[in-house]
C-alpha cells in the first residue's frame, strides 16, 4: 500500500486549499526546510500526485506545483475535504506574464488565510480569477468562478472573491491585486467595482444582504499613494468610500490585519 506521510498530505492540503505554491510558499506555511520540502515533493512529483510548472525567464523564478486528479483522490479518499473544496487547474497552461500576479495573489491569500484562521474567523468561500467553471471543448462556456456582472451582457473579472462568516455575520469581499505602477488602470479597474455596487450585482449572485468591502492590495506603495490621492477627488468613489479599502502587499505579509485602510485612513476590522 502506497503510504502518504504527514508532511506529504500537508502539502496535498495545500495545494488543494490554494491550487498553486511554489517552494518558499509551502515552506511559509508548513515551516518546515527548503531542502526537505524539495524531497517531499520530488517524492510525490514521483507518484503523480502532483505536477509543476516550469518557469524559464530572467531572474529568480520558482516552479508552482499543483495537485493531479490522483493527488485530490488522495484527499478525498482520506476525507480531508470535500470535493467543492479542493482546487484542481483544468489543465490551463499557465501565461508566463501571470506569474507574478498569480504568485503575489497566493502570497496575500496565504496571509489572509492565515490571519483570519488564527482569529477565529471562517472563510467559506475563497475563489480566485484562475477558477475556472464550464468547459470550452464541448460547452464552449468556461468563465472565471469571479466573474460578476455589470449589466447589458457586460461584466468585469475581480481577483478574487473572499466570504466570511462570524457567527451569523456573513461578509463579502471583493479582492484585487495590482502589480506595476499603472494608476490609470486601477482607477478604471475601481469604477468597475463601483458600478456593481451600485447595481447590487456581487452581493446577489452570493446571496448576501450587505455591500461588498473592496480590498485593492499593491505590489508597489508609490502605487497605493498615487491611487489614494486620486480617489480623494473622485465623487463616486467618496461616495462610498466605507468600502474601500488599499494596503501594499509587504504589509499584508507583516500586519495583516492592521494593513487595509479607506482613502480617510479607517482601519479595516475583519471581525
Amino acid at each position: 500500500m502506497d503510504m502518504i506521510n504527514n508532511i506529504q498530505a500537508e502539502i496535498l492540503e495545500n495545494l488543494g486549499r490554494f491550487a498553486y505554491l511554489t517552494v518558499s510558499q509551502l515552506q511559509r506555511l508548513t515551516g518546515k526546510s527548503l531542502g526537505y520540502l524539495r524531497e517531499q515533493l520530488a517524492s510525490l512529483s514521483h507518484r503523480k500526485y502532483i505536477k509543476s510548472y516550469h518557469i524559464d525567464r530572467p531572474g529568480k523564478a520558482e516552479n508552482m506545483y499543483y495537485l493531479t486528479a490522483s493527488g485530490r483522490d488522495v484527499l478525498l479518499d482520506n476525507e480531508k475535504c470535500f470535493a467543492d473544496d479542493i482546487r484542481l487547474p483544468k489543465g490551463i497552461p499557465l501565461v508566463l506574464r501571470d506569474y507574478n500576479h498569480r504568485r503575489n495573489f497566493i502570497d496575500m491569500h496565504i496571509a489572509l488565510y492565515k490571519y483570519l484562521t488564527e482569529h477565529n474567523v471562517n472563510v467559506p468561500v475563497f475563489l480566485t480569477y484562475f477558477d475556472k467553471q464550464g468547459n470550452n471543448r464541448t460547452a464552449h462556456n468556461l468563465e472565471a468562478k469571479t466573474k460578476i456582472s455589470l449589466g447589458d451582457e457586460l461584466f468585469y473579472i475581480p481577483d478574487g472573491i473572499m466570504i466570511t462568516q462570524v457567527e451569523q455575520i456573513r461578509k463579502l469581499y471583493l479582492i484585487e491585486l495590482y502589480n506595476g505602477k499603472d494608476t490609470l488602470r486601477v482607477i478604471n479597474q475601481l469604477s468597475k467595482h463601483v458600478k456593481a455596487i451600485a447595481l447590487g450585482t456581487a452581493s446577489k449572485k452570493f446571496n448576501i444582504q450587505a455591500n461588498p468591502i473592496v480590498l485593492c492590495v499593491f505590489e508597489h506603495d508609490s502605487n497605493k499613494t498615487s491611487v489614494v490621492k486620486r480617489l480623494q477627488d473622485n465623487e463616486r468613489v467618496t461616495a462610498m468610500n466605507e468600502l474601500f479599502f488599499f494596503a501594499t502587499l509587504e504589509k499584508v505579509h507583516t500586519e495583516c490585519g492592521k494593513s487595509f485602510e479607506t482613502i480617510h485612513k479607517k482601519q479595516l476590522v475583519f471581525t
